[in-house]
């Protein structure tokens, strides 16, 4: 197999999992969810990982080629922030925070070079092992439990830098406006931008927009308990992952 089909393959198992850990009755029965929570507030969460944070193959590559292109903008926002100085509503409203918004929301969509830094060690490891798919979620976690703990923490940590963003509404309000700028100053100059950027910045903006949807649903003490409940979900599978093989380590030796 290529690495791109098992990279599939991978996507398919983790989006499994989080289906899985993310289902009313698995939260509800391990942290505490207020009874305005209601299941289906955790299943437009839900509906929003597996929609825009971790979407199925083929919607995930366009996502990686769209942010492959915007990887230079990341590094050296300075190109896109000089198209929005003529921009006289923005400069008025938003004046020296300008950079610092555009910087925000590019380093919101951080998550998804990291989960691709991810399953290029998830990939090393299947082929080590020699391993067919579908692959299982007790594989997914032994193989998770190979990679350095850092490795999966700078995922989790990219995940939860979009979801703080989202949550600072005045912020994330602002970031919208830049990009639907940005995308308005783009389009006006074709020579110099080509559709594929102009189609990588508007993934991101749809994505920014959505969780924005998503967090608008909800009172803002709903936003602070679902932020807390992705914090504590996800780090807790980080414990139970290398707890879990740790066991394993220990019962070997005995």
């Amino acid at each position: 197999m290529t690495r791109e089909e098992v990279r599939a393959n991978i996507i398919l198992a983790y989006r499994s999992m989080i289906n899985d850990r993310y289902t009313y009755d698995v939260v509800a029965s391990s942290y505490e969810v207020p009874d305005s929570f209601t299941e289906e507030k955790l299943d437009q969460l839900k509906s929003y990982f597996l929609d825009h944070i971790y979407p199925s193959p083929d919607v995930r590559e366009e996502i990686d080629e769209a942010f492959k292109t915007l990887q230079g903008y990341t590094s050296n926002p300075a190109q896109l922030i000089n198209l929005l100085k003529d921009s006289t509503s923005l400069v008025f409203t938003m004046g020296w925070q300008l950079p610092k918004i555009l910087k925000a929301g590019l380093s919101a969509l951080g998550s998804f070079k990291t989960a691709t830094d991810l399953e290029d060690r998830l990939i090393d490891q299947v082929n080590l092992a020699g391993l067919a798919p579908p692959y299982s979620f007790d594989q997914i976690n032994e193989l998770l439990s190979q990679l350095p703990i850092s490795a999966i923490e700078d995922f989790i940590d990219d995940t939860l830098k979009l979801f703080q963003i989202l949550k600072d509404r005045k912020l994330v309000s602002r970031i919208l406006k830049v990009v639907n700028t940005l995308i308005e100053k783009m389009r006006s100059k074709p020579n110099i931008y080509e559709g594929r950027e102009i189609r990588a910045v508007e993934l991101g903006r749809n994505i920014i927009s959505a969780g924005d949807q998503l967090f608008a649903s909800l009172t803002k003490d709903e936003q602070k308990v679902l932020f807390g409940l992705i914090a504590a979900i996800e780090r807790d599978q980080i414990q139970k992952i290398f707890a879990t093989s740790k066991g394993r380590s220990d019962a070997a030796e005995e």
